[in-house]
């Protein structure tokens, strides 16, 4: 029998846990170079602190056995940026096996993200999914979702490089409050026109290009660190990252 429901996720860890050790997709989990133990208490760490602010649905084999997770939210950011209520599915991920029982367990899923985007009247939905979840994105697709991108990540091991080496005449520092403007600049002249929403007609380019300014200025008042890099005291580029603890 299987369940679907709303649920405190820290109840069921270690099912979760297993379902992600099975499920080796995304950046982290997919990256050889990070230990899994590692990667898998990062993705558990990461679902308990989104699970604070969103909507997560488990699908239940026999009251303990965690199948299937479906997680979205409302977001706020876009809505504001749009003026459509826009929400964003995060989290879709099934057990594999019998290809036509995955289809099934995804699609009722998908159908309890549709009751309450039904219900909270949400008129654009927006996901990024790992392309190795298969049946999610098939499911997806058969109900008239649309795939605009392919992102693919690199991971680079720095922990032994000189990165100043090559560029003996380049300066870095971090990004300052007064560096926000340049940086808004940059953002904007540096948007990849075929990105999903460019290619969307349904959503006018100025509402877009209107993206990317409160973008930096997020980023500026968070925790991730802003480098900013230097030629000839002119800023020439700029980088945003966040540093990822796999130890605990």
């Amino acid at each position: 029998m299987i369940e679907y429901k709303i649920t405190d996720v820290s109840n069921h860890e270690d099912a979760i846990k297993k379902l992600f050790y099975k499920q080796p997709f995304g950046r982290y989990l997919s990256d050889r170079k990070i230990e899994k133990s590692g990667a898998i208490t990062y993705e558990w760490n990461r679902l308990i602190e989104y699970s604070k602010t969103a909507t997560l649905i488990l699908a239940i084999k026999d009251k303990t056995e965690v199948i299937g997770i479906i997680g979205f939210h409302f977001s706020e950011f876009d809505t504001d940026v749009f003026q459509k209520r826009m929400a964003f599915l995060q989290y879709f991920i099934v057990e594999e096996g019998d290809i036509t029982v995955e289809r099934e367990l995804a699609q009722h899923l998908l159908n309890k993200f549709h009751e309450w985007v039904k219900n909270n009247d949400i008129q654009v939905v927006i996901t990024k999914l790992a392309s190795q979840y298969f049946s999610p994105v098939f499911v997806l697709q058969k109900n008239g979702y649309t795939l605009y991108e392919n992102l693919t990540f690199q991971s680079l091991d720095i922990s032994n490089e000189n990165v100043n080496a090559p560029y003996k005449d380049i300066e870095y520092r971090y990004a300052q409050e007064s560096d926000k403007e340049t940086l808004k600049k940059i953002a904007l002249s540096n948007t990849f026109s075929k990105s999903h929403f460019y290619l969307d007609t349904d959503f006018p380019v100025d509402k877009i290009d209107l993206m990317y300014a409160p973008r930096i200025e997020n980023a500026l008042k968070s925790d991730q660190k802003i480098v900013i890099v230097e030629d000839d005291l002119k800023i020439a580029g700029v980088f945003i990252y966040d540093i990822v603890d796999y130890t605990a």
